[in-house]
C-alpha cells in the first residue's frame, strides 16, 4: 500500500497556519476560554444561592431561573438586595475585562449573549430603574456605551434595548433564550477594556444572564449585525434653519432662500408658513442627509411685511426645525422722477 504521509502533512501544515485557531480576536465564556485578559467581578455575593446573587454562576446553582441555550458558567444577577446577596440601592455591581489585545486590529466589533428568565408569575419583572450597560474603552480613553438594556415601562415590564437614550426599551426584547448581539466600536489601538454594569435588579424574579463576550475585527468578522436596535428608524433631525438670501424684488415678485441641515428623515421636506397654519410654501423630495435649500419666488406685487417660516419632514410633521423670519419688501418698487419745467421769461 502506498503511503501518503507527505501530502497529508502539507495539507495539515496549511490548515494549521491559514485557519485561525479561534473564531474571535477575544472570547470570555466564563468557562476557561480567556487565557490572555483579566476578568474581575466586584461586589460578588450569593453565588451559591438559587435566587439572590451577583457573580459567575450556572443553572445547577441558580435553579430559580431558566435560560434556553445556556452552556456552563455565565455572569448572572438576580434579586441583588435579597438576604443572600444584600446589596443596597445605589450599588452598581459590574464586571470588567481588561487587557484585551487588539494590536493591529481594525473594524472592531463587540458581541455578547444575553438572556432574562420568565418570572414565576409569567410576568416580566424589570422596574424603571433596572438596567444593564455594556461599554468598551481603548487605551484608557473614556468608555463608549455599546448596549443599554432597560425596562420597557414602569414597574414589572419586559427588558429590552434602549435605542434612543430615553431610559425605556424600544428595541429588541431580551428573552429567556440566549441571543447574540453585536455592535461596532469605531476605535483602534493596543488594549481594550469591556465593562458590564448592572443596576437595580433588586426584586424577586428580576434577573439577567450574560455570556460569550467576544471581540471581532475586519480580519475575523462578527457572526451578525444585530445591535438590538437594527429595526429602529434613524431619529429625524432638522437643524440650523437659516435665511441665506434676503427677500429681494424681481420686478413684481420677491425671491429668497432658506436652508437647513437634515438627517434621519424621510427625504421629503416642506417649507411651511408658521403664520398661516403651517401652509406649505415649497417642497423638496428625494433629499439625502445634509444641507438642503428652498429657493422661493413669491408672486407679486407685494407689500412690505414679515413672515415666519420653518422646515418640516413632509411624512413626519413632528420633525420640524426652528423658525426663521423673512422680511418681504414692497414690489415692484415705486420711484419718483423729478421734472424741470421751464417757463418763458415773459410769462407767456
Amino acid at each position: 500500500m502506498r503511503k501518503t504521509t507527505a501530502p497529508i502533512s502539507i495539507i495539515l501544515f496549511w490548515i494549521y497556519f491559514i485557519i485561525p485557531a479561534q473564531s474571535q480576536v477575544f472570547l470570555e465564556d466564563f468557562d476557561g476560554s480567556n487565557m490572555t485578559a483579566t476578568t474581575s467581578v466586584d461586589m460578588i455575593c450569593g453565588v451559591g444561592h438559587p435566587s439572590d446573587y451577583f457573580g459567575i454562576t450556572d443553572l445547577t446553582v441558580a435553579t430559580t431561573v431558566s435560560y434556553n441555550g445556556a452552556s456552563g458558567m455565565f455572569l448572572g444577577a438576580q434579586d441583588t438586595d435579597g438576604n443572600q446577596c444584600n446589596l443596597t440601592m445605589g450599588d452598581f455591581p459590574n464586571a470588567t475585562i481588561s487587557g484585551i489585545d487588539i494590536m493591529g486590529e481594525v473594524g472592531l466589533i463587540v458581541c455578547f449573549d444575553i438572556a432574562e428568565s420568565v418570572a414565576s408569575d409569567i410576568e416580566e419583572d424589570w422596574d424603571s430603574n433596572s438596567s444593564v450597560v455594556v461599554s468598551a474603552a481603548v487605551d484608557g480613553v473614556a468608555p463608549v456605551p455599546l448596549f443599554t438594556i432597560e425596562a420597557a415601562g414602569g414597574t414589572n415590564t419586559a427588558p429590552g434595548f434602549d435605542c434612543d437614550g430615553d431610559g425605556l426599551a424600544d428595541g429588541a426584547s431580551v428573552t429567556e433564550s440566549f441571543t447574540t448581539f453585536c455592535a461596532p466600536l469605531a476605535m483602534t489601538g493596543s488594549v481594550m477594556e469591556i465593562t458590564i454594569a448592572i443596576a437595580n435588579l433588586e426584586a424577586g424574579d428580576e434577573d439577567v444572564a450574560i455570556d460569550n463576550i467576544a471581540v471581532y475585527s475586519d480580519a475575523i468578522p462578527a457572526p451578525n449585525e444585530n445591535t438590538g436596535c437594527t429595526p429602529l428608524m434613524p431619529v429625524c433631525s432638522i437643524i440650523n434653519v437659516t435665511l441665506v438670501e434676503e427677500g429681494a424684488c424681481a420686478d413684481s415678485d420677491v425671491t429668497y432662500s432658506v436652508c437647513a441641515d437634515v438627517s434621519g428623515g424621510s427625504g421629503d421636506y416642506n417649507l411651511i408658513d408658521l403664520d398661516n397654519a403651517d401652509a406649505v410654501i415649497s417642497s423638496l423630495t428625494g433629499q439625502v442627509d445634509g444641507n438642503i435649500c428652498f429657493d422661493v419666488t413669491m408672486t407679486g406685487p407685494t407689500t412690505a411685511s414679515t413672515i415666519n417660516l420653518s422646515i418640516a419632514d413632509s411624512n413626519d410633521p413632528t420633525c420640524e426645525g426652528e423658525s426663521v423670519t423673512i422680511s418681504i419688501p414692497a414690489c415692484p418698487m415705486t420711484t419718483c422722477e423729478a421734472m424741470i419745467i421751464k417757463f418763458p421769461a415773459n410769462g407767456n
